[in-house]
């Protein structure tokens, strides 16, 4: 089971090729400090075996219209240079010509894939347009792609998601999307050390140029939400009230059964929604925060979303039915 990566997408070849050519050298190489690397990539029976683990399996890429059609010449990918893997170039280095984005990512993606391809001939290269203005629009096409990946396959893909390439509003969709589904993931971006290294379409140096992120937790969990809902759904409840509805629903008994009393209840979850903003506190009665309010249309859009797909949506399927996603297939140069 390989890699799937999910990237953002500019006019940068090297935010794609970059990092795709940093991986196949340390795949290649299989030094100890290289398997620690990808040590939690993989099934745990490949790990024992000393089999290869956190192989690319397939690329998707989050970027506008234009970048995907590549007609204007406006979109063109910037000018690069094709770098030694792991060398900076002087400033006079030749440079590739601009030109329409998929086809500068096909030419040297052939070439710098190869070798963490795992052996397969041809890979996929998905592309997602998106509205990179419209955070709620692209962060639901994010969650759309991402839930299909999950589909794909008995147990779902890995996902590795860079956070490189394309601008603000869709890497924070990338990682909302991430966060909400509760999808594990691994976050990563990598650094160039001058304007020269940031033309590169190969990596430049290896010590400081990859960037592991934690992801970040922006979301309540199912009890949490549920008791925001249940505040929204009252206006401003007394937090008793709150609790003996929450213990006596039986929608909701499961999730708080295990509360004994009113203080563990206010300790254990409205305290830190208030913490958080996401609750506000008059006397005693709880009422939605601003923070709440800013998250909720991100919820509404997810159930919109799993109301519409009653039976899960593999990559394939999502091909199919959105003209906004599009696959092609990837002949690797060995």
């Amino acid at each position: 089971m390989g890699v799937y990566h999910l990237m953002g997408l500019g006019r940068s070849v090297g935010a794609v090729t970059g990092p795709v050519s940093y991986l196949a050298s340390r795949f290649r190489r299989w030094n100890p400090e290289d398997q620690e690397f990808f040590g939690m990539s993989g099934e745990r029976l490949q790990r024992e075996t000393g089999e290869k683990v956190g192989d690319v399996q397939a690329i998707l890429l989050f970027t506008s219209p234009e970048v995907y059609a590549g007609i204007d010449k406006r979109f063109w990918c910037y000018e690069y240079v094709l770098n030694q893997p792991g060398h900076c170039p002087p400033p006079n280095a030749d440079r590739q010509r601009k030109e329409p984005m998929r086809q500068a990512l096909r030419s040297v993606l052939s070439q710098e894939w190869a070798p963490v391809a795992k052996g397969r001939n041809e890979v996929k290269l998905y592309w997602c347009e998106v509205n990179r203005t419209d955070l709620l629009d692209t962060f639901h096409r994010a969650a759309l792609v991402l839930s299909a990946v999950k589909s794909t396959g008995s147990l779902g893909k890995e996902v590795w998601i860079n956070l490189t390439g394309g601008n603000n509003v869709t890497n924070l969709a990338l990682q909302l999307s991430a966060s909400l589904l509760q999808h594990p993931s691994r976050f990563y971006y990598v650094q160039a050390q001058n304007p020269v290294a940031e033309s590169c379409a190969r990596y430049t140096r290896e010590n400081g140029y990859w960037v592991d992120l934690p992801l970040l937790i922006v979301a309540p969990d199912q009890a949490h939400r549920t008791v925001l809902e249940n505040v929204a759904a009252f206006g401003a409840p007394e937090i008793n009230s709150l609790f003996q509805q929450l213990k006596a629903n039986t929608g909701s008994w499961s999730l708080f059964q295990h509360i004994e009393n009113l203080e563990a209840f206010d300790q254990q979850y409205v305290r830190p929604l208030l913490q958080g903003g996401l609750l506000e506190k008059e006397g005693g009665r709880v009422r939605t925060g601003p923070r709440w309010r800013v998250l909720r249309p991100y919820y509404q859009a997810l159930d919109a979303m799993m109301n519409v797909n009653q039976e899960s949506q593999d990559l394939k399927g999502l091909v199919n039915r959105q003209p906004w996603f599009h696959q092609e297939e990837l002949r690797l140069q060995s």
